[in-house]
């Protein structure tokens, strides 16, 4: 038998004696000269690729006999871009393989890349991380952010691993968008990446905005994690909202909190077109009022930052008053989530005037009601009452 290296830069003997442990290389697969070169061949092949882009490719055939089980990379195209997946892993790993062992990783975590690449139902996806380290990507202790903190890092964490198992579902079945090692990377760190700068930006602005462009958030990157809806009109203030400490304060799943957020903007968006025509009660849609625009309800709101009265019948009420200026409002008008949050503070004291009792005597003041017990000019003005003085 030629080509059995035991010591050096190809030795070899260490994956050949790892071959014959496997349970898939009976005696009756190694019983003729033939078919021991075939092995030897086959684990010198493996052992060149390391590091090496110009060695001799392995195809599927030589995998099998070194005892790789490849039955999870399906057939067909799909299987020959995993196997050029697994050159590409080899290749990529410096040191030579050693061990069937670790071979069977990669083409055991290809196989559940496969199988949610072919997957059409969210909930069902389900490569791991451990999947995704055995493909080269870090998830053993991850930051959000690089080394020195200059840039988001590409870090696989437990609320982005969903947004990079969507995007590789939305790619093509037989794995031809992922044919490289390079083509997969890119998706997946770009996603990372992405996912990585906003839940940043989402536990930072709130202390500290951000003044690098690195780490503030574009519409790129909420498109990057699968989140539908953001644009260039609405980034300034879904960013404010992520800023607001009682926004997204904890992320678990960055694609699903990202997009319940943004619904909600996109309602506020509809909501706020400077029309009264929120359907109300009584109204129907031949008043030219609108069944689809609808006032935001008090979960809404908090889920946007806005702080709320307590008590349960006035924050009903400041909430369906809020609902009438912001129905009233256009999106120009408000700029920020700090600009809503004003108007509802004035809606409370509105309503805590109106509570006061009405047979004494109150104070009223034109600044901000720190000396009186009535409602405030400044809040009044806030309403849009600019003849109050």
């Amino acid at each position: 038998v030629e080509g059995a290296v035991e010591t050096g830069s190809g030795a070899n003997m260490a994956l050949i004696n790892s071959a014959l442990d496997t349970t898939a290389i009976a005696s009756a697969n190694v019983d003729t000269l033939e078919k021991v070169q075939a092995l030897v061949d086959a684990a010198a092949k493996v052992v060149a690729l390391a590091g090496d882009t110009a060695a001799p490719r392995l195809v599927a055939g030589d995998l099998t006999k070194l005892g790789v089980d490849l039955t999870s990379l399906a057939s067909g195209n799909t299987k020959a871009n995993a196997i050029a997946l697994i050159n590409d892993l080899l290749v990529a790993d410096a040191t030579a393989q050693t061990s069937v062992g670790d071979i069977q990783t990669k083409a055991d975590a290809l196989g559940a890349l496969i199988d949610d690449v072919v997957q059409t139902t969210p909930a069902a996806l389900a490569i791991t991380t451990s999947d995704l380290e055995a493909l080269g990507f870090n998830a053993t202790s991850p930051s959000l952010l690089n080394g020195d903190g200059s840039a988001a890092s590409t870090d696989i964490t437990a609320s982005n691993l969903q947004a990079i198992r969507l995007a590789l579902s939305a790619t093509a079945d037989d794995l031809s968008d992922l044919a490289s090692l390079s083509d997969l990377q890119t998706l997946v760190n770009d996603t990372a990446k992405a996912a990585n700068k906003i839940e940043n930006y989402a536990e930072t602005a709130s202390a500290s905005t951000p003044t690098s462009a690195a780490l503030i958030p574009d519409v790129a990157d909420f498109e990057a994690i699968g989140a539908t809806g953001v644009t260039t009109a609405n980034l300034d203030f879904v960013l404010s909202a992520l800023a607001d400490d009682d926004v997204l304060s904890s992320i678990t799943e960055i694609n699903a909190d990202i997009q319940g957020l943004v619904d909600v903007v996109l309602k506020l968006e509809h909501l706020a077109d400077g029309v009264d025509n929120v359907l109300e009660e009584g109204d129907s849609a031949t008043t030219g009022f609108e069944a689809t625009s609808a006032k935001l309800t008090a979960a809404e709101l908090q889920a946007l930052g806005i702080n709320l009265v307590t008590d349960t019948d006035t924050q009903s009420a400041q909430v369906a008053m809020l609902g009438d200026f912001l129905d009233l409002a256009d999106a120009q008008s408000l700029a920020d989530i700090a600009s809503i949050q004003t108007q509802a503070d004035a809606i409370a004291d509105v309503l805590a005037n109106m509570a006061l009792d009405s047979t004494v005597a109150h104070s009223y003041t034109t600044t901000d009601g720190s000396d009186g017990d009535g409602v405030s000019m400044a809040s009044l003005q806030a309403l849009g009452f600019t003849q109050v003085s």
